[in-house]
């Protein structure tokens, strides 16, 4: 497949994938209601989540010249709209994967968990955030497009320090382009500032147990 062959295509079924990064955000926000009658989604999620769609650019760049080794770019390439949810804290993350996890209309790829990094790296302190892939357990209507059985959608969960940890460095540190070169001194700073998100979790998570409790009392 051609660079114009694979844009072509990606833009005969843009509309697909931004119905289904709807669909998948919608279904979220349901399954949050329905475990919790009493819990307002929009001050759960912190930041809106809105689907949004890689750019021509961004696919072409992937596809053809990061040496990703593609048989098949187009499918293989799952992130092609992605939705990610920004919640308080880790334990509001666990939350977010009980309700992705037990939805019947997907099934969830768990891709990353940074939880599960943590246990098998204790001493490195580095990007985190936790990544699902959802396909369409079969063909769904949704904004009255027809949303083939597989379709990919790539779910991002993190907190807000981790989000702000990211969005800072997340391009320039962990994806730099081939020109940029990162010191030591700079990436050992990022390093330490995720130390410092990760004690800060911990400790709200501290705070809002000691505020239930005294509530309950």
């Amino acid at each position: 497949m051609t660079e114009a062959e694979f844009l072509d295509r990606w833009h005969a079924e843009r509309a697909v994938y931004s119905a289904w990064g709807s669909f998948v955000r919608q279904r979220v926000e349901i399954g949050l209601k329905a475990r919790d009658a009493t819990l307002n989604v929009d001050d759960f999620i912190k930041v809106t989540a809105q689907p949004r769609l890689k750019s021509d650019d961004s696919l072409l760049g992937k596809a053809f010249h990061r040496d990703k080794k593609y048989v098949d770019p187009y499918t293989q390439i799952e992130d092609k709209v992605g939705v990610r949810f920004v919640v308080l804290l880790s334990s509001d993350i666990k939350r977010l994967s009980e309700v992705i996890e037990q939805e019947l209309t997907w099934t969830a790829s768990l891709d990353r968990d940074f939880e599960a990094e943590r246990v098998k790296r204790p001493l490195e302190f580095a990007y985190q955030s936790k990544h699902y892939v959802l396909r369409s357990s079969e063909p769904t209507q949704h904004q009255d497009i027809l949303i083939p059985q597989g379709t990919p959608c790539e779910v991002q969960l993190r907190t807000l320090l981790q989000h702000a940890h990211s969005e800072l460095t997340h391009g320039p540190i962990y994806k730099p382009s081939s020109d940029v070169t990162i010191s030591g001194r700079t990436q050992r700073t990022v390093a330490k500032s995720m130390a410092l998100i990760e004690a800060a979790d911990d400790f709200f998570e501290l705070v809002v147990q000691d505020l239930q409790q005294a509530s309950e009392e």
